[in-house]
């Protein structure tokens, strides 16, 4: 909503975090720690510390979400489909450009099985794998080859 866009523009992250976390621990206190609205708080709360730059809390979170995800509603549910999403983004931001780009392509091969391939998530996640290889690619013409060269 509005008041965590101020925030995010006002540069307030520590209180947007504390908020965030606050979330969390409700959720999870009135609703239990397997409600879906409490593992959505806990993906709010990542991708919070992922814009931050607090990558690796981000992953820790997101990889615990995923898993709390496929047990919960099974590997091809639309949420558990947008953790491994959003897990692929974070690993890309942390620089596991191998392991960003396995998740990207496990995400787009299920969402277009299970959404469909003009679904809005499909799209989204097909153009980030697309950014995340045409990156990869540059990186390795600007590096003179090696990784992510193609024959």
């Amino acid at each position: 909503g509005k008041p965590g866009l101020v925030l995010s523009v006002g540069g307030a992250h520590g209180r947007r975090h504390r908020i965030g976390e606050q979330v969390v621990a409700d959720r999870e206190r009135l609703l239990g720690p397997e409600h879906l609205d409490s593992l959505t708080a806990r993906a709010n709360l990542a991708s919070s510390y992922r814009s931050a730059g607090r990558t690796a809390e981000a992953i820790a979170i997101e990889e615990q979400v995923l898993a709390d995800c496929e047990r919960l509603l099974g590997p091809e549910h639309p949420h558990t489909l947008a953790a491994r999403a959003n897990l692929a983004v974070s690993y890309w931001s942390a620089g596991r450009t191998a392991d960003a780009i396995a998740f990207g392509e496990q995400v787009v091969a299920d969402c277009e099985r299970v959404l469909g391939p003009e679904h809005p998530n499909t799209l989204t996640a097909r153009a980030n794998l697309e950014i995340m290889k045409r990156a990869q690619t540059l990186v390795a013409a600007t590096l003179g080859g090696g990784i992510g060269r193609r024959p």
